[in-house]
C-alpha cells in the first residue's frame, strides 16, 4: 500500500491581531496521510478577544481543484476553541506545494490576521515486501539459523507457500524423530522454527514390484524397464523404481535392484 506522506513548514503567521480581534493559534493536520484518503483534515485553534469566533474562511494555493474560498461555521462559537475542516487530495499531484490560508471572524465581523501552512505531498512508493528466499530443515536437533539442510525447488517471488515438499528420510533409522523446518526471507530475516514429532517406518521391501513384466522372475527385462526411470524423482515408490522410498531413482536403487536379480 501506497502512503502520502505531508512535510510541513509551519510559515510566519501573525498571532497577534491588530486591535482588539481574534487570533489564530495552531493550524495542525497530519504529517502522513493514506493515499486512499480523498481529503486533507485540518484543525485550527483560536482565541477570541472580546466576542466569540463564530466563522472561519481557508483557502489554499495554487487551487487546480477550483475550490475557491470556503467559509464554514460548524463549530460551536466561542472565546477559545478549535475549528475543522478538510481539502480534497484529488486535484494534487506528488510534491505539488500547497499554502493553506486561514483566518476567523468574531462575532463583530472582526477578521483575524491570516495564518498559513505550507505543504509539499510526496506519494511513496510501495515498501518492498520480502518474499520467501529459502526454507531449510533439519532432523533431530536444531544446530541453529543457516546451519540446515535447504529445500530445493522452492517457487521464488512468494510471501507465503502453500505447497507439498517431499523430504528425504532414507538415512533415518527406524523409530520417532523430530523434523525443525523455517524459512528466511530476502532480507535475510528468519522465520520463528517449526517442528514436529513423526515415526519413521522400517521400510518393508517387496522384490515382485521389480517384476515389471509381470512374467514372474526378475531378469535383464525389469533391469532395462527400471533404467528408463533413472534420474526421476517420483511419489509412486518401486513402480517407478523408487526401492529405497526417498523420492528419487539413484543408485541406492540400483543397488537393490542388482541384489534381486535372478
Amino acid at each position: 500500500m501506497k502512503h502520502l506522506a505531508i512535510l510541513i513548514a509551519l510559515m510566519a503567521g501573525s498571532l497577534f491581531s491588530i486591535g482588539q480581534g481574534p487570533t489564530i493559534n495552531t493550524l495542525d493536520f497530519p504529517t502522513t496521510v493514506d493515499d486512499s484518503e480523498i481529503f486533507l483534515p485540518v484543525l485550527v485553534s483560536f482565541t477570541g478577544s472580546l466576542f466569540d469566533v463564530s466563522s472561519l474562511t481557508w483557502s489554499v494555493t495554487p487551487d487546480p481543484g477550483g475550490i475557491g474560498t470556503q467559509t464554514t461555521n460548524s463549530f460551536v462559537p466561542a472565546l477559545n476553541g478549535t475549528a475543522f475542516f478538510t481539502i480534497p487530495l484529488d486535484p494534487y499531484n506528488p510534491t505539488d506545494i500547497i499554502t493553506i490560508s486561514v483566518f476567523v471572524t468574531d462575532d463583530a465581523g472582526v477578521n483575524s490576521d491570516p495564518f498559513q501552512g505550507e505543504s509539499m505531498f510526496e506519494i511513496l512508493p510501495d515498501p518492498v515486501q520480502p518474499t520467501i528466499a529459502q526454507i531449510e530443515y533439519q532432523f533431530d536437533g536444531d544446530d541453529g539459523f543457516g546451519n540446515g539442510i535447504t529445500l530445493p525447488n522452492v517457487p521464488s517471488g512468494l510471501t507465503q507457500i502453500e505447497e507439498l515438499f517431499q523430504i528425504p528420510t532414507s538415512g533415518l533409522a527406524p523409530g520417532e524423530h523430530t523434523l525443525f523446518l523455517r524459512t528466511q526471507d530476502t532480507n535475510g530475516e528468519w522465520s520463528v522454527t517449526s517442528f514436529d514429532v513423526f515415526i519413521e517406518e522400517a521400510l518393508v521391501f517387496d522384490p515382485q514390484c521389480i517384476d515389471y513384466d509381470g512374467d514372474g522372475n526378475i531378469t535383464s527385462s525389469d533391469f532395462l524397464t527400471w533404467l528408463s526411470f533413472w534420474g526421476m524423482q517420483t511419489t509412486n515408490g518401486c513402480a517407478e523404481g523408487d526401492f529405497d522410498g526417498d523420492g528419487n531413482v539413484n543408485v541406492t536403487d540400483l543397488f537393490i535392484l542388482l541384489q534381486n536379480l535372478n
